[in-house]
């Protein structure tokens, strides 16, 4: 076993100020960096951990509804299988499903580009894509009589809310009446 080099740390401080030019120029590119680093490092928690969480809960009400129906699987909840993989899993013959799927596709995209671009932020354009979705857009407004219209994010949230309970649902002995209701209309 190859062992590890130690370090003077005083030395190498000494070392890494001479390389540099000297104190004032090692202080003045470190605090250019610094400033960068902070910008990524003060992004928008809340729009993050919204767009996050709405993700995860979408993606684990995915899981539960392709175990539901693959009942001979094992659990795909300790797995390392995208999202997308998931997306592709879904049963293609269930029309509510399938309504949703471009807007799981779109929460997927929204949360890789925060994720690869933390400057990025969720704009009119994405909160459209998921009003596209006439069903969710339907019992969206049914729901939100006499609130004031939302901000892209609450569009966001909301539709990992419908898409997740709709999956949750589909798992649920009452989803027959979901079912029906689809007939009756």
């Amino acid at each position: 076993m190859k062992t590890m080099k130690t370090i003077d740390p005083k030395k190498f401080a000494q070392n890494i100020i001479k390389l540099y030019g000297g104190r004032e120029n090692f202080i003045k590119d470190t605090e250019s960096r610094i400033k960068i680093f902070n910008k990524k490092w003060s992004q928008d928690l809340d729009l993050i951990g919204k767009v996050l969480r709405s993700h995860l809960v979408l993606e684990h009400y995915l899981i539960k509804y392709i175990e539901f129906l693959n009942p001979n699987i094992n659990s795909l909840e300790n797995t390392r299988i995208s999202f997308a993989i998931l997306i592709d899993l879904l049963k293609r013959d269930d029309y509510l499903i399938n309504k949703l799927i471009p807007g799981m596709i779109k929460l997927n995209q929204i949360r890789n580009r925060i994720a690869h671009n933390l400057d990025k932020v969720i704009d009119e354009s994405d909160a459209q894509e998921f009003l596209r979705i006439d069903i969710f857009r339907e019992f969206r407004n049914a729901l939100s009589v006499g609130k004031p219209l939302a901000d892209p994010l609450d569009i966001l949230e909301d539709f990992a809310k419908y898409s997740s309970t709709w999956l949750l649902n589909k798992t649920d002995p009452k989803s027959k009446l979901w079912s029906y209701a689809l007939k009756e209309n």
